[in-house]
C-alpha cells in the first residue's frame, strides 16, 4: 500500500540566520534534512494535496527543496499546493527560481494557483530586512505580504515552548494537537485533516507546533515504517495517537 497525504510539512532545515526571541523551535541545530531517509519514505507516496516547506530557514537549504521535486517529479506524485515562509533576511535568484517551479509543477498537477504561497514573517521580534529582499519577493505572484505580517505585539500568537518560554508578559497559548483521519482509500492509506511533519532526521510527527527537544512527545513514527503505523491507525482500533 501506499500513502496520500492532504498536508505533509517537511522541515528542511533546523539552522537559521536569526536568534528570534519568540522562536517555538528554541536554539537552531545544525541539521539538515536527510535526503537517504526522505528517499525512502518519499518512494511509498503516492499523491500529496499540499507540501510546506519549514525550518529553521527554508532558504537556507534551497538544494533540500530542490530534491524534493526533483524525487516528487520521478516518482510522478502529483502535488496540489505548495507554502513556505521565510524570515527574509537572505533571498536569491535561486531560491526564487526553485519556487517558481514548485508553482509550476502544482498548476500542472491541476492544482489551484491561490492556494500556493510564499509569505514573509514581519513582526517586532524579526530582524529588519532590506527592502530589496521585499521587493525580491514581490517578483512572485505567489507571494502572500499579509500572511504573517504584524507589528501589534498583543496580537502575535505565542506557543509556549521554545525560546518562547521566556517571554511572561505576553499572551501565549498552547499548542493545538489533533489526530489526523486514516482510511484505507482503494489500497491507497489517506492521512487527511492533521499536519503530518517529517523532520531533518526522517521522523514523522503529528504536529507542526514543536520544539526541537520534545519531538519524540509527538513522534508518529519513523521513515521506515510510515506504511505499517498509517496502516495500523486505519485498522487496529486500540491504536493510541501520542499527546
Amino acid at each position: 500500500m501506499k500513502l496520500c497525504f492532504d498536508n505533509l510539512i517537511i522541515e528542511v532545515t533546523r539552522k537559521c540566520n536569526m536568534c528570534c526571541e519568540h522562536c517555538m523551535r528554541g536554539d537552531a541545530e545544525d541539521s539538515n534534512l536527510n535526503l537517504d531517509k526522505f528517499t525512502e519514505f518519499i518512494n511509498n507516496v503516492d499523491s500529496i494535496g499540499s507540501i510546506t516547506f519549514t525550518g529553521g530557514e527554508p532558504t537556507l537549504n534551497i538544494n533540500a527543496i530542490k530534491f524534493v521535486l526533483h524525487m516528487i517529479k520521478t516518482l510522478n506524485i502529483p502535488v496540489y499546493s505548495f507554502y513556505t515562509v521565510t524570515n527574509g533576511k537572505k533571498i536569491t535568484s535561486e531560491f526564487l527560481n526553485i519556487m517558481i517551479d514548485w508553482y509550476v509543477y502544482c498548476i500542472e498537477c491541476g492544482g489551484e494557483p491561490d492556494l500556493c504561497g510564499v509569505a514573509l514573517s514581519q513582526d517586532e521580534f524579526h530582524e529588519y530586512i532590506e527592502p530589496e529582499n521585499i521587493a525580491k519577493l514581490r517578483a512572485l505572484s505567489f507571494y502572500r505580504p499579509d500572511d504573517k505580517k504584524t507589528r501589534n505585539w498583543s496580537q502575535v500568537q505565542l506557543i509556549d515552548i521554545g525560546r518562547a518560554r521566556n517571554i511572561v508578559s505576553n499572551p501565549k497559548r498552547d499548542p493545538m494537537r489533533y489526530p489526523p483521519t486514516v482510511d484505507i482509500i482503494n489500497d491507497t492509506i489517506t492521512i487527511t485533516d492533521g499536519q503530518i511533519t517529517f523532520t531533518t532526521d526522517g521522523e514523522l510527527l503529528f504536529d507542526c507546533d514543536y520544539e526541537y527537544e520534545s519531538t519524540d512527545e509527538i513522534k508518529a513514527c519513523d521513515w521506515n515504517n510510515a506504511v505499517e503505523t498509517f496502516n495500523r491507525m486505519a485498522t487496529d482500533p486500540d491504536y493510541i495517537f501520542p499527546i
